[in-house]
């Protein structure tokens, strides 16, 4: 129940270089409850990706990062989740 897909990217420019920092962290949040006692139910999260960091002179590097740890939980999420 309730499940999201959260993805923080931070992006920090340095004047002196014109290079990017960044930092990239995916996670999957959803409603869990306990088996000990199923009526409590809470917001978890389930999944997460490890926090990418860099440094680069190049946006494009940062979308593909982004777009490469999407894909990663596609694939976990679809290993857990076969279509029908």
């Amino acid at each position: 129940g309730n499940p999201y897909l959260n993805l923080n990217a931070y992006v920090l420019k340095l004047p002196a270089t014109k290079e990017y920092i960044y930092s990239i962290r995916i996670s999957f949040h959803q409603n869990v409850y306990s088996l000990r006692e199923p009526t409590i139910i809470v917001g978890a999260g389930t999944w997460s990706s490890a926090n990418i960091i860099g440094i680069t002179g190049n946006l494009t590097k940062i979308r593909a990062s982004i777009k490469n740890q999407v894909a990663t939980f596609i694939e976990a999420y679809r290993s857990v989740n076969p279509r029908r």
